[in-house]
């Protein structure tokens, strides 16, 4: 990372770390640039060898509620309390629903407990009649309850402890990434990410102007998301539609080891591997 060990300090831990990656992609020297309180700074400054130099802007995606349902949930330790005596398990499939699962499904335990029934959806049609929330857990939500009457603890004793997970998404995988230049130009669209591509867009004295989105789940379509969280097959040979004077893109994914994307107008898209992250 260069001599001087202190050149990164004051940025984030995202801001860091694609300092970082992109000095690595690109042989740059990295510096933070938005310290010290500079008004409306971009966040990198990139030196090239050559002589060239970047402006470099730092920004995140995420579909909505993802990062609130995750810290939620760890804080927790996937663990709800169990009002039963069964293993109970949650498949949480979208992060709207946290809340809502979480205030039905103590009842619906419960009541599929006392019906002999191991998910709410073979619940009696008066039960669930009579309670919305109940009928709205067992038809309508995407989550996933479900209940094993015969599974034990380790110690013998029934389980203490709901576990709550993110519910497996499942999708076509667009291995080619052709789908990708419509989705960042949609992308760039979302309002914070397009506030920070005119922030460094609008960057004075330097030759190059950087955007870089780590993309969280739900930041793109699940056929592009998975792809991109391991070694890629193919890159695209479209370009997305980038306004001037943004020169140069990087996505990349919350996975470790995940490949860094590069778009460039002059040769398109790239893929570098960086190495684990730091």
């Amino acid at each position: 990372m260069g001599a001087d060990p202190r050149r990164l300090d004051g940025l984030k831990h995202d801001e860091r770390y694609a300092a970082v990656v992109v000095e690595r992609a690109t042989g740059a020297r990295a510096r933070a640039h938005d310290v010290d309180g500079r008004q409306a700074a971009y966040d990198i400054d990139l030196a090239f060898p050559d002589g060239r130099r970047a402006a470099l802007e730092v920004t995140t995606h995420a579909g909505p509620g993802v990062r609130r349902t995750h810290a939620l949930l760890r804080r927790d330790r996937h663990t709800w309390p169990n009002p039963g005596s069964w293993w109970w398990t949650i498949d949480l499939a979208e992060p709207s629903d946290i809340m809502r699962v979480r205030a039905a499904y103590g009842r619906a335990i419960q009541a599929c407990e006392s019906h002999g029934v191991t998910q709410p959806g073979a619940l009696p049609r008066g039960v669930l009649t009579e309670d919305p929330e109940l009928r709205w857990l067992a038809h309508e939500s995407q989550s996933v309850l479900r209940g094993n009457p015969s599974f034990f603890e380790g110690n013998g004793r029934p389980a203490s402890g709901v576990l709550v997970t993110p519910k497996a998404r499942t999708a076509w995988v667009d291995s080619r990434l052709a789908g990708l230049p419509g989705a960042v130009t949609e992308l760039l669209a979302v309002p914070h990410v397009a506030r920070r591509a005119a922030k460094v867009a609008a960057a004075r004295s330097v030759d190059e102007r950087h955007l870089f989105v780590g993309i969280g789940e739900g930041g793109l379509p699940d056929s592009l998301y998975v792809p991109l969280t391991g070694p890629l097959d193919a890159v695209p040979d479209v370009d997305p539609q980038v306004e001037e004077p943004l020169s140069h893109l990087w996505i990349t994914t919350a996975w470790s080891g995940s490949p860094l994307l590069r778009w460039d107008r002059v040769e398109g898209w790239s893929v570098h591997d960086v190495g684990a992250r730091t």
